[in-house]
């Protein structure tokens, strides 16, 4: 049953006393947290109870592990030894350079020893080469983090506090890189495999009233940009261009509503999340399918909305005000489909202006309550609110008043 979902730099950040209502300085801080896999930066504005997202970088696929692997390299390139070795002995080599890279960090020098096909095979490596082997890894992070800061507005000398997330900040290379960087001593008080749940249940207090904690205010932003990718004619040249529909570090919730036309027939509008506003580097996160229909005019306009929430989900719709059809389509931003279909369709009916201003009302709260909602909680509510539009398009009063009864029934006991 979940309740809320917090982004995990904030979630650190105030694990680390950071968001101290009692604290009306302005600061400007950095949440730096590099995972197995993943590496991620944020940059954030706090005033007292005030917590502001404005900024965020990373790399999905630069972490921890990364780092080991590079002793791996080393380790077998070293001894001379077969790349193609038994999944034993890979496994066996991975916990020693996992072991070795720990060793690093705490004596400035290491050695592995691991044996490959029955052979002993050893290397010792000092912080110099160690620097020197994940150069390129290291030049990723201080790249990605100038990067934030640079879409932050602010300088290095500007940033107050480093905060670090994850197992990965432990290593000395790392630690070093970003206190030469930014000049500034690192927030290390905290155990970085920690620090995040420990946010997580200051938050949870937070709701459950907990006496002892002051709420605090915290937004958030769009890492990414949302854009439809399209093609266009430039002369006798088809070229590849984005429409963005959502700018990245734009402050959340968003809701942005574009209108176009379109020639008749089945049109797929496909959604991307997008590291630049180009479109090249990009993943795929939904679609929605929607059939336009054939008018005598030239081109059907399309009214298209989206809203991306506080929770990451974002919801599209695309409007078709000459036939009064619409279609949606609900996802996460990691690209989860939510609806219970992929593809969602509804009808306005003929019904009195008030009453319909009504409905809509009831069913955008609904709505709203579902994107909220997960496993069969978020069921029940998909289905009422199934029943109430099913209701609308019977334009029966006493269906639509039971249904509407129904629905409202269940926002109350989950909003009370």
């Amino acid at each position: 049953n979940v309740k809320k979902i917090i982004n995990e730099p904030t979630s650190a950040a105030m694990a680390y006393g950071l968001g101290n209502v009692d604290n009306e300085e302005e600061r400007v801080i950095i949440v730096l947290d590099l995972g197995g896999g993943t590496f991620d930066i944020s940059i954030m504005e706090v005033s007292g109870a005030v917590m502001e997202v404005v900024a965020i970088c990373g790399d999905n696929k630069l972490g921890g592990n990364d780092f080991t692997d590079k002793l791996v390299e080393k380790f077998i390139t070293d001894n001379g030894i077969d790349t193609a070795m038994s999944t034993e002995d890979r496994n066996s080599l991975w916990k020693a350079a996992e072991k070795a890279k720990i060793q690093l960090s705490d004596n400035g020098i290491a050695k592995i020893e691991c044996a490959i096909n029955s052979t002993l095979c050893s290397m010792e490596i000092n912080e110099e080469e160690y620097t020197y082997l994940c150069f390129d890894l290291l030049e990723k992070i201080r790249h990605l983090t100038i990067r934030a800061i640079d879409e932050s507005k602010y300088l290095p000398e500007d940033i107050s506090d480093i905060v670090l997330v994850g197992g990965g900040t432990k290593l000395s290379i790392v630690k070093k890189m970003m206190e030469k960087m930014i000049g500034k001593e690192l927030q290390y008080t905290i155990n970085p495999d920690e620090a995040v749940v420990r946010g997580a249940a200051m938050q949870g207090a937070m709701m459950e009233n907990n006496k002892d904690l002051k709420e605090l205010v915290m937004t958030d932003i769009c890492p990414y940009y949302i854009i439809e990718k399209t093609n266009k004619w430039i002369g006798d040249d088809e070229v590849k261009t984005a429409n963005i529909f959502i700018e990245k570090n734009t402050t959340i919730p968003t809701k942005v509503t574009y209108s176009s036309k379109y020639y008749s027939g089945i049109r797929t509008v496909v959604l991307y999340q997008s590291e630049d506003k180009h479109g090249i580097n990009s993943t795929k996160i939904g679609e929605c399918k929607c059939i336009i229909p054939e008018l005598k005019e030239i081109g059907t306009v399309m009214n298209q909305t989206l809203s991306y929430d506080i929770n990451g989900i974002i919801r599209y719709e695309a409007h078709i005000p000459s036939v009064n059809k619409t279609y949606r389509a609900t996802i996460s931003s990691n690209g989860m489909e939510v609806d219970e279909d992929d593809f969602v369709e509804v009808m306005d009916v003929n019904v009195s202006t008030g009453e319909n201003e009504a409905n809509n009302l009831l069913i955008a709260i609904a709505d709203n309550l579902y994107a909220e909602l997960i496993g069969e909680d978020r069921n029940l509510v998909a289905n009422a609110i199934e029943e109430f539009e099913s209701a609308i398009k019977i334009n029966k009063k006493t269906i639509i008043k039971n249904a509407r009864t129904k629905l409202e029934a269940l926002i109350k006991e989950y909003r009370g």
